[in-house]
């Protein structure tokens, strides 16, 4: 082979490398898209702005109160500029946000103002492996709602307190993982797992002045509770019989006016049962003698 012909080839293979990266660049590329602010184009919808994101794009909203319900139902970012500041209050008409896309990241707001219903939330959550991190979710009915499929999703640094039912509520949720976030003054549960919500993992959380339970796990299997800090609540955690394989240590409890409260195995609850009924056909046997 001649020198021209390794230069010819040479050639097609910087062309084609060069092509394969201009491809991969535009696969990668993202766009953001700004709400509210003084920007020549700014949306004032967070909605609107989000309807016209194209998938894996930014949506940046500025300081101010927005009074919309918002839904993602594609993989996208929705950040707020201050999570003190930048308020979405959906007055009362359904979740404040509904996430039914997979791979939403949800950062930097304060959600509030829920519907007033069952299932209704600050983040209603039917998907899977999003990030919720470092919001504020304050007079909601639930904080949020973990609702089967929902699964994979990371739910870190968020302050939850003053809703009307639990912070956090679980039905058939799987394999979440929540840490560090500070869950306080629920009337019923900081946590509450249902309808096997199974696998979840829950650590560094501090669950305070809850008038129920700090975490409260029902019918759920092989879910990890660890370091995480009970204080002041009713019970610090329920957990089931140990058929359901709750994995527990290294909390710390205090001024709960239970700590831990452990689920009798349903055998034994059935053999007190029956043991209570033949003492009390003796009993009415001996009385009718």
């Amino acid at each position: 082979m001649n020198t021209l012909s390794f230069i010819l080839i040479g050639c097609c293979v910087l062309l084609l490398l060069a092509c394969a990266s201009i491809g991969s660049a535009e696969d990668d590329s993202s766009s953001t898209l700004y709400v509210g602010g003084n920007g020549t184009g700014n949306y004032t919808s967070i909605q609107q702005a989000i309807d016209d994101a194209d998938a894996h794009d930014i949506v940046f909203v500025y300081n101010g109160t927005y009074y919309e319900t918002i839904s993602i139902d594609k993989s996208l970012t929705l950040i707020g500029e201050d999570q003190t500041n930048t308020i979405i209050d959906a007055d009362n008409q359904d979740n404040v946000i509904t996430l039914t896309g997979d791979q939403v990241t949800v950062t930097g707001f304060i959600l509030q103002n829920s519907k007033h219903l069952f299932p209704y939330a600050g983040v209603g959550v039917y998907s899977q492996d999003n990030i919720i991190a470092n919001n504020t979710m304050i007079n909601n009915y639930y904080g949020m709602v973990l609702i089967d499929p929902a699964s994979g999703n990371l739910i870190e640094h968020n302050h939850i307190a003053d809703n009307k039912q639990c912070g956090i509520y679980f039905s058939g949720a799987t394999n979440n993982t929540l840490r560090h976030n500070y869950v306080h003054n629920q009337p019923f549960n900081g946590f509450g797992l249902y309808d096997f919500s199974n696998q979840n993992i829950m650590y560094n959380n501090t669950l305070s002045a809850n008038q129920l339970n700090g975490i409260n796990i029902r019918d759920s299997y092989d879910n990890t509770v660890y370091d995480n800090t009970f204080m002041g609540n009713t019970f610090g955690l329920h957990v089931p019989s140990p058929i359901f394989h709750s994995a527990i240590g290294e909390n710390t409890y205090e001024e709960n006016t239970v700590d831990l409260d452990e689920q009798a195995p349903s055998f034994m609850l059935s053999t007190v049962a029956s043991v209570v009924l033949v003492l009390f056909g003796t009993f009415v046997v001996w009385k009718k003698f």
